[in-house]
């Protein structure tokens, strides 16, 4: 029994020798690991204002610049001239849903609508925008707005169902002219 005692110590000994070397990284003056360099005539030249530089960078966008004629943003289109309150609701649920694929298991933003709307402007944990923060739907306020500029109001059914009501023409909550937007079909009142 004692040699296996002595064995099984022994054993420990050297994992714990292994692990400690293995963990101080090459002995000195050992040839440190470097990969290949790459052939400076095969890289490709990147315009200077296109290289991420610093932590402190502005949002990362999931749309695409709106110098870029192929696609724009996912808020594009909301509180347009010749739109609809209809249209600007739907635009908003796919905001919420374009973050629901981006922050999957997630469930919609929470808070108020100025939390809701800065999460949706890049200040989230991934950095993403998924509206710009200079839209023109957005008050000084930081508030998403609807085309009377009365701010939308966020209503939580579930963690993935977001009711959306805009106030109206009369900029008055929770009047008849209200418009509701529910994609689940629940009804909060």
């Amino acid at each position: 029994m004692s040699s296996r005692r002595s064995a099984i110590a022994a054993l420990v000994v050297i994992a714990v020798l292994v692990i400690g070397i293995w963990r101080s990284g090459p002995a000195p003056g050992a040839p440190a690991f470097v990969a290949d360099e790459p052939d400076p005539a095969n890289v490709p030249s990147v315009e200077p204002n296109l290289i991420r530089e610093g932590v402190e960078e502005a949002p990362l966008y999931l749309i695409r610049p709106e110098n870029d004629p192929l696609v724009g943003f996912v808020g594009e289109g909301l509180n347009q001239v010749g739109g609809s309150i209809e249209r600007d609701l739907s635009i908003v649920d796919a905001i919420l849903a374009a973050w629901q694929t981006n922050f999957p298991g997630q469930g919609n933003p929470v808070g108020l609508n100025v939390e809701i709307t800065a999460s949706l402007t890049g200040r989230n944990k991934l950095r993403l925008d998924l509206i710009p923060v200079d839209h023109p739907a957005i008050n000084e306020a930081g508030e998403l707005c609807d085309r009377w500029g009365s701010p939308f109001i966020f209503h939580q059914i579930s963690g993935d169902n977001m009711e959306l009501r805009s106030a109206g023409p009369d900029q008055m909550a929770y009047t008849e002219d209200d418009q509701v937007f529910n994609p689940a079909g629940f009804s909060a009142e």
